[in-house]
C-alpha cells in the first residue's frame, strides 16, 4: 500500500528499511505534483550508481597511495565486476555511498598519520563523518581506526611530529565529526530505538551480544 511520511515515522519498527524512505519521498511527492509533475524512479538510482562507478576509482586511489598502484588496477578491476557492487550501485539504497566512502577514509587516514596538516585531519573527520551519515553501522570501523590512530602515535615513528599536538588534532577534530553527527542523527534516535526494540523481540541479537557474535566471526574467518 502507499506509505507517507507520518507512516515511516510511525510506523519505523516495521518498515525497518532504507528503501521505505525512498518509497515515502516518491509518494509525497506525487501527492505535491499530482499530474503535472511525475516522480521517475530513475532520478533515485543515479547516485548510487554513480558513487559505485566511483568507488571503482577509490579502491584504485587508495592502493595507489599505499604504494600498490599494480595491484589497485586489480582490484578496482575485481570491485567492478563483483555482483554484490553490482547489485548495490543499481539499488536506490546507500551502500554504495559506503564502498567509496571506506576508501577514501584511509587515503585520508594514511596521509593524517604521514603529514599531520590541518588539510588533512579535517579530510579525516570529513570522512568519518560521511560513512558514518550513510550507515551507522560503520561506527565499528571508526572506533577500530580511532584506537588505531592513538596507538600509532604514541608509538610508531613514521608518524608527524610532534606527538602531543597530533594527539589534539585527532581529539578536536573527532569532536566536531561527532557533534555533526549528533546534529543530523538525533532527530532519529526515537525511531531507531523502536526499530532495535522490534528486532530484538523478533529474536534477532543486538548490542553487546551481537557485537561479541560479530568479533567471534572475524577472528574466525567467517
Amino acid at each position: 500500500g502507499k506509505v507517507t511520511f507520518t507512516d515511516l515515522l510511525l510506523l519505523y519498527p516495521t518498515q525497518g528499511t532504507p528503501p521505505g524512505v525512498t518509497v515515502a519521498i516518491i509518494d509525497e511527492a506525487q501527492d505535491l505534483t499530482q499530474a503535472q509533475w511525475r516522480m521517475v524512479e530513475w532520478a533515485f538510482r543515479v547516485p548510487a550508481l554513480i558513487f559505485g562507478v566511483l568507488a571503482v576509482a577509490a579502491f584504485a586511489w587508495l592502493l595507489r597511495d599505499f604504494g600498490m598502484p599494480a595491484t589497485g588496477v586489480v582490484a578496482a578491476w575485481l570491485l567492478a565486476v563483483h555482483p554484490w557492487s553490482v547489485r548495490y550501485a543499481s539499488e536506490a539504497r546507500g551502500y554504495s555511498f559506503v564502498i567509496f566512502f571506506v576508501p577514501i577514509l584511509f587515503v585520508f587516514w594514511r596521509r593524517t598519520m604521514l603529514t599531520g596538516s590541518w588539510r588533512w585531519w579535517s579530510a579525516y573527520a570529513l570522512a568519518e563523518f560521511s560513512l558514518f551519515y550513510c550507515y551507522p553501522g560503520s561506527a565499528f570501523i571508526l572506533i577500530v581506526l580511532n584506537l588505531l590512530t592513538l596507538g600509532l602515535l604514541v608509538a610508531a615513528p613514521e608518524c608527524a611530529e610532534p606527538r602531543f599536538a597530533q594527539a589534539g588534532r585527532w581529539f578536536c577534530v573527532n569532536v566536531l565529526a561527532a557533534i555533526l553527527a549528533l546534529q543530523f542523527m538525533l532527530p532519529l534516535y526515537p525511531q531507531a530505538k523502536l526499530y532495535f526494540d522490534f528486532v530484538s523481540s523478533q529474536g534477532f541479537v543486538a548490542g553487546w551480544q551481537w557485537v561479541s557474535n560479530t568479533a567471534c566471526f572475524m577472528v574466525g574467518g567467517a
